[in-house]
Order: structure tokens, then sequence, then C-alpha cells
């Protein structure tokens, strides 16, 4: 007993302090802008309204990019510095609207969300660190979405 006592008061320094390593916090992600050409026009798909969400819980997604109903999800990400990631072939649009977006942060993260027993995925979605904003490309755009602190708190009273 005294021994794992032991190595959890070491290893705490190590959580408490934090490296930067992202997460795609289990919750709410709200869709609060769209930032690029739109394809269509009239899309409802480009409105902004409450029932645009990405949602994340325990194994399971559902929302207006991706949906996985409890059959697990495997969650990866690499990590870029922002001049790297601008340069990445894959995310040209992110390098077009780059002052839009407000990519500040030097530690960009690319997460990669797939659905297992499905070829379903969530990719990219873009993390920087320190913030709870979020990047989704999308046709000719980017959905910008925000994590929700008050859906998180209301869905475990």
């Amino acid at each position: 007993m005294k021994k794992l006592l032991f190595i959890l008061i070491l290893l705490t320094p190590f959580n408490v302090l934090g490296t930067d390593i992202p997460s795609v916090f289990d919750g709410r992600w709200n869709v609060i802008d769209f930032i690029g050409e739109r394809f269509w026009e009239d899309s409802q798909h480009h409105q902004k309204d409450e029932s645009k969400y990405q949602e994340f819980l325990q194994g399971s997604s559902e929302g207006t990019f991706y949906n996985c109903n409890y059959k697990g999800q495997t969650k990866g990400y690499n990590t870029y510095g922002i001049n790297e990631f601008l340069n990445n072939s894959e995310m040209n649009l992110f390098k077009k609207y780059k002052n839009e977006l407000r990519l500040t942060k030097d530690n960009i993260f690319i997460h990669r969300i797939n659905c297992t027993g499905s070829n379903d995925t969530l990719y990219p979605f873009v993390t920087q660190y320190g913030t709870n904003i979020a990047y989704y490309p999308f046709e000719r755009g980017i959905y910008v979405l925000q994590y929700s602190f008050d859906y998180h708190k209301d869905y475990y009273k």
C-alpha cells in the first residue's frame, strides 16, 4: 500500500502540471461560426442555430458531422507547430482563413476520431492548446465549434 501511495505521489506532478496533451472533451461542442465559401447558398447545413453541434460521450458520438452509436470510438492526434500545420497541403483552407480563425497558438492538434465497427471517421477535428475552440473543415469552409462547459455541467446533474 505504501508503494502504491509513493508511486501516485511521484506521478501527480505530471498530471497537475500537465503537458501539451489535448483533449477532445466529452460533452457538447456547439457550432458557433462558419468561415469560408458556401457550397450551396441556401443550405440549412450552414445556418447557425443551437441544433448544430458535435457531442462526444462515453465512447459514442452524435452530431452534425459524425455519429457513433455506442460502438466505441478510438481517438488519436498529431501535434504540429503553427507553421508546419499551415504549410501542410491537407490544411490549405486553414492557411487561407488563418486570420479569420484566429489561429495563434503554436501547438495545433489534428484529431482523428474513428467509430469502431464502421468506416465513419471525424477527421480532421482541429484544436489549439489552451482554448475551448475546435475547427472542422467541410466543403469549402471551416466550421468553428466551442466547447459548452454549461452543457457538460447540466448533463451530470
